[in-house]
C-alpha cells in the first residue's frame, strides 16, 4: 500500500497497466480509518500486478473533483488506466480482494 506524495506519482502510476484500488480519504475520517485497517489486511493478498494507493482528498481536492469525489471513502479501481469499478463507503476484506480478482483478471 502506497500513499500519494504528488499529483505526478498519481497520474504515472494509475495511467499504467495493471489493477490499481485507489483510496480517497481525509484524515478526519473515522470510516476512512475504518477502511484502512481493511487495505491493510488485504494488501499482501492482492493478485499480480495490483496495488493499492491512497490519497489524501483534502491535499488532493482538485484530484478528487476531476474524480468526482464527493465524500470519502471512495474507491476507484483503475485498470490498465481507466477507472473501471467505484464505491463510496467500503466493502469487507474478502469482498474488496473478489472485486480486485474479478477486474485483474479481465472478467
Amino acid at each position: 500500500m502506497k500513499t500519494i506524495k504528488s499529483e505526478g506519482e498519481f497520474r504515472d502510476i494509475t495511467g499504467a497497466s495493471g489493477t490499481v484500488l485507489v483510496d480517497f480519504f481525509a484524515t478526519w475520517c473515522e470510516p476512512c480509518k475504518w477502511l484502512d485497517s481493511i487495505l491493510e489486511s488485504i494488501d499482501a493478498s492482492l493478485p499480480d500486478g495490483s496495488l493499492i494507493l491512497k490519497i489524501d482528498s483534502d491535499l488532493y481536492s482538485y484530484l478528487a473533483s476531476e474524480y468526482e469525489v464527493r465524500s470519502v471513502p471512495t474507491l476507484l479501481l483503475f485498470v490498465d488506466g481507466k477507472v473501471a469499478w467505484r464505491m463510496n463507503g467500503f466493502k469487507t476484506g474478502p469482498e474488496l480482494l473478489e472485486v480486485m480478482e474479478t477486474f485483474s483478471r479481465g472478467t
